[in-house]
Order: C-alpha cells, then structure tokens, then sequence
C-alpha cells in the first residue's frame, strides 16, 4: 500500500477575490461516513483524482481493472512513475495531472480525467499514448518495447451519437479484424453514459467506479461502497485531502480555471448561433477571446500573488502555458 499523505491540521489560506476557501477548522470529522449531504467537491477533479489513486493501492487497482476489464488479481504490482505529494509540490515549476505507472514490471499505463470537451481528444489521447509507448532504453531491442496503455475517463460524449459507457481501441486490420500488436491500447470510460452498462460493464464494476466520479452526495458514495467496499478508501481518500487546506485550494483553482474555460466556450458558442453573418461572427469571437485571455491573465496573477510564486510557476500550476500568458497580456 502506498505511503499516507502526511496532512497539517493547522495550515489556512487567507480568502482572496475570485476563489472561496475554508479553514479546516471547517471540516471537524474525520471520517467522510458521518458526512451528509451534497459534496462540496467534484470527483472528477484532477488533483483530487491523482491524489486518490495513488492514496491507497486497492483503490488503483480497482480502477484500472474497472477500467480495463480484467481481474484484480491480475494486477500483481504498481509503480506509480510521477508521484504527488499534496502541499509538498505547490511551487513546482512541472506538475502532471495525468496518474503514470507501472503494472507488473511490463506496462506501462497512463491514467486522465477530462472534464472539458477541448474536441481534441482522440489527438490529445494519441499523444498521451505514443508518449508511453516510448519506453524502451538506449541500445534495447524493440522486442523488449513495454506495452503502452492509455485510460480516458472523459465527463462528456466523444461522439454525438451511440457514445457507449466502455470503449477498448486498438491497432486492428480493419477488414480481417486482425490485431497488429497488443502493446498499444486505448480505454476509453463516458461517465455519463453509466445507463447504457453491459453485462460486462457490470461484472468489471465499470459502471461503479463511472458512478463514483460523478457522485455529488455522501449518500451516493455510500450506496456505491455496498456494492464495491473499495469505494470506502477512496472516498476516505478524497475526504481527507479536501480537508488539507493547502490541497483544498489547489482543488478550488483548478475548478475555478476550468469552469473559466468552459463558461467561455459555451459563450462563444452561443454567441456563433445567434450571429447572421460572417462578420458579426468574426466580432463576436474577437470579443469574447480577449474577454477569456483578460480573465486568464487576472486568474494567473491572483494565483502568482496569493502563493508568493513566479508568473511561469502560476501558469504551470494552472496547466497554462506561460507563452499564451505573455500572448494574452499583450492584447
């Protein structure tokens, strides 16, 4: 089992403009069971997620079987290859949010969560995967090439229509159905699809763990761990970082940015289906881009000011590259 993250009970954050934060004197109980009511945290989160996985190793074991449809018992070993340790790495100047690791010594396998439809993904999942498939050392025969594996577990629908619940890709003849190799696979889980489980999804508990992500009570979590006792460690998991006041504002900055960037593009595109020409379409979208960017550059500097870190170590917190900073404040 991995190592618990050591939590400071005393550390608090001043508020500042644009983000809410708590005290842990907030969060008296312990145990996320005498807990009621609505979340005050979303699971889909991508430091709360990496933070649960690698938290406890039954809890990442049971992921990755969900997500892959195989046995637990399977899994004989993880390594998680970029580890997290929350209120340790706040002024890192590189922080992943992706979970990369090691199962039994062979492969090697990339885990994400992506809430915001970028309409990139297919690309974006592509790259992930090549990027772990480029394991083999210096002087290595590519006999000897890990194999690579990429798990997607997206909040929104790849396709517009019949986007199933569990999607498995890999290299295939398309006519004969021919498998070129098994070192290269995709798994891809729509968290909103869990209606549409399988008989299959059900036996891998695929649709317990897609439910999980998208709880938004503590009574659904508990509903959830009746039918997978590993669901307690996790939630305890979540519970706990949360309650780090340090963690819970890194949590509460990524929600910020991302609700930012989807408010946006949701703005954007309405704005597009109301416009009655090209023009009025260009201006509109002039508009609201540099809206974004004056928005991003406020978040970006806030973040800067309230952590006492440099503009570039802002960005990277923020997962913004430091050039489109420089790009926005220009404007």
């Amino acid at each position: 089992m991995y190592d618990s993250t050591n939590f400071d009970s005393n550390s608090q954050i001043s508020t500042s403009k644009g983000f809410i934060r708590l005290h842990d004197e907030d969060f008296l109980s312990t145990d996320w069971r005498a807990e009621n009511g609505p979340l005050p945290f979303r699971l889909t989160n991508d430091f709360l997620v990496k933070g649960i996985l690698q938290a406890d190793e039954t809890v990442l074991r049971a992921v990755i079987s969900s997500a892959m449809h195989i046995d637990r018992k399977q899994i004989r070993s993880l390594r998680i290859l970029n580890p997290y340790m929350p209120g340790n790495t706040i002024g890192d100047k590189e922080f992943i949010l992706d979970v990369h690791l090691e199962m039994n010594d062979s492969v090697e396998v990339d885990i994400e969560v992506q809430v915001v439809d970028y309409k990139d993904w297919p690309e974006r999942s592509l790259q992930y995967l090549c990027r772990t498939y480029n394991n083999l050392s210096k002087g290595d025969s590519y006999k000897n090439t890990k194999t690579a594996i990429h798990i997607g577990f997206l909040d929104f629908d790849l396709w517009e229509e019949d986007t199933p619940l569990y999607t498995h890709f890999s290299m295939m003849e398309r006519s004969s159905h021919r498998i070129l190799t098994e070192k290269f696979q995709l798994y891809l889980i729509s968290l909103r699809k869990t209606d549409l489980a399988t008989d299959d999804d059900v036996k891998w508990q695929t649709d317990v763990w897609a439910k999980f992500f998208k709880a938004h009570t503590y009574e659904d979590l508990k509903m959830l761990a009746k039918q997978d006792p590993v669901i307690e460690p996790a939630a305890q998991a979540a519970f706990e970082l949360w309650s780090d006041a340090d963690t819970r504002w890194l949590i509460e900055s990524r929600e910020e940015l991302a609700l930012l960037q989807q408010g946006m593009r949701d703005e954007i595109r309405a704005e597009k289906e109301r416009a009655d020409s090209e023009k009025e379409r260009a201006d509109s979208e002039k508009g609201r881009a540099d809206s974004l960017k004056d928005k991003l550059v406020h978040a970006v500097e806030e973040i800067a000011d309230t952590k006492s870190i440099s503009i570039p170590e802002a960005c990277d917190l923020l997962s913004f590259s430091y050039e489109d900073y420089l790009d926005a404040k220009k404007q």
